[in-house]
């Protein structure tokens, strides 16, 4: 089952949260404001949403379904689509200690897509530093991403 956090920034400064894909998808066309939409093991019907309200080339969406082995950047009209791998240690697994966590990542100028199957550390501090903040100070989803 797939566990979303959606927050917002509007053009006055002001930063929410939304509680579905079908207020996004809302929000989206409405062109209101900036959002990141964090997605963690994403249920099938979530796909259909980067396809028919995003837009998203098919290949990208196939690639956030099936595991990559490579890192990748691929450059398109409207967003830039990354898939990255976040290391993992595992303390109790000696024989191999070390794994890696697939993250894919839509960036445009108006929205942060991180997709994800398993918990990763960095996105999981931002949500909770998002969470508990007040901060009406937006930079941009190029700087969300960076932090």
């Amino acid at each position: 089952m797939s566990a979303i956090k959606i927050f917002t920034w509007m053009p006055d400064g002001s930063q929410g949260t939304l509680k579905s894909i079908a207020e996004l998808e809302q929000f989206y066309k409405e062109r209101k404001g900036k959002f990141w939409l964090d997605v963690l093991d994403p249920d099938p019907e979530f796909f259909d949403f980067l396809l028919d309200t995003m837009k998203f080339h098919s290949l990208t969406v196939e690639d956030c379904i099936f595991p990559q082995n490579y890192p990748r950047l691929n450059e398109y009209n409207d967003y830039i689509f990354l898939i990255i791998h976040s290391l993992y240690y595992y303390r109790e697994k000696k024989d191999q200690p070390l794994s890696n966590r697939e993250v894919d990542i839509f960036l445009g100028q108006n929205f942060l897509i991180t997709i994800h199957q398993e918990h990763i550390k960095g996105i999981s501090l931002n949500l909770e530093m998002l969470d508990s903040s007040d901060r009406t100070t937006f930079k941009g989803t190029e700087f969300l991403l960076y932090e």
